[in-house]
């Protein structure tokens, strides 16, 4: 028996007000006082510490793959990925499992909560904007806003399957998300050497400068490809203003032209 377009309907608003309710209550449960969603967190990290190598980067990775489609945010959870696995391994980690959760939402938006999704951004000039940008570069504006932080993950994640193929997502997502994970890996992952400069040996200057350099590097990246997707937005909108005030100015022209071959 096939329901009809409407029952279809039906179905997809109820599972979006009930992803929804889900997505509010955890986001608001975490950010109570005493919420139990730290407490359970470290006490899972506990655990997984004391596991072997190979079962623990799964349950990191799944908790990634977890957290992203209830936008829940997953830089805890790198962090730990960083203490845990070092700089190399959870980069790897955290970028697979972010990968894989922002995949899961593309194949969401794209098939359970496409319409109301559509609703919101058409509301929304600067993500109507943004999704006309996406259109036109594709995939190298999709990994550079992966890379940028000002634009938030989560709400990237539902704004991009409406207008963009799978294969650029999926690609974008993953080039774009390496930068900003071995950002916090990183210095995650160096947090055991951080007293090490504080005590009386100190750390070494190769380490030290090293740490120094990523630093700079990563932060200049980032800013600099900020500063280039604004500006990309910033153009965009110049365009569009203009080719609105040229057609408000080609209207008169028009009637004109009318009325002089009505005279006629």
């Amino acid at each position: 028996m096939s329901l009809s377009t409407e029952t279809l309907s039906k179905i997809k608003k109820y599972i979006v007000i009930i992803f929804a309710v889900i997505i509010g209550s955890v986001f608001l449960l975490s950010l109570l006082p005493d919420s139990p969603i730290p407490k359970v967190l470290m006490s899972i990290f506990k655990i997984i510490q004391n596991l072997d190598i190979v079962t623990s980067s799964i349950i990191i990775t799944i908790l990634h793959i977890i957290a992203v489609p209830f936008m829940i945010p997953t830089t805890p959870i790198t962090i730990v990925a960083g203490i845990m696995f070092g700089s190399v391994l959870g980069t790897i980690i955290s970028t697979i499992g972010c990968t894989i959760g922002a995949i899961i939402v593309f194949f969401i938006t794209r098939f359970v909560v496409l319409e109301t999704i559509n609703e919101y951004i058409n509301k929304n000039e600067n993500l109507k904007l943004m999704q006309l940008i996406v259109k036109e570069n594709g995939l190298i504006f999709i990994t550079l806003l992966r890379v940028s932080p000002v634009f938030p993950f989560p709400i990237i994640n539902y704004i991009l399957p409406p207008v963009v193929d799978f294969i650029p997502y999926a690609i974008g997502t993953l080039i774009g998300l390496i930068p900003c994970n071995f950002v916090v890996v990183y210095f995650s992952a160096s947090m055991t050497n951080i007293t090490e400069v504080f005590s009386s040996n100190g750390m070494s200057g190769g380490a030290l400068t090293m740490m120094i350099i990523t630093t700079v590097i990563s932060i200049s990246l980032i800013i600099g490809i900020t500063y280039y997707v604004k500006s990309k937005i910033n153009e965009l909108k110049k365009n569009q203003n203009k080719s609105s005030s040229s057609d408000e100015c080609l209207i008169p022209k028009e009637e004109e032209k009318e009325i002089e071959e009505e005279e006629f």
